[in-house]
């Protein structure tokens, strides 16, 4: 699956067994505020 980040337009393809860790991680408040 392609993942498209809807701030920079950047894409990753992805395997699908790795979505659900991805999607964990880039929800996740600790990462949010890593990312501040």
């Amino acid at each position: 699956v392609t993942i498209r980040y809807r701030d920079t337009m950047e894409q990753k393809r992805v395997k699908i067994e790795e979505l659900r860790d991805i999607i964990k991680q880039e929800v996740d408040v600790k990462t949010w505020l890593m990312k501040m």
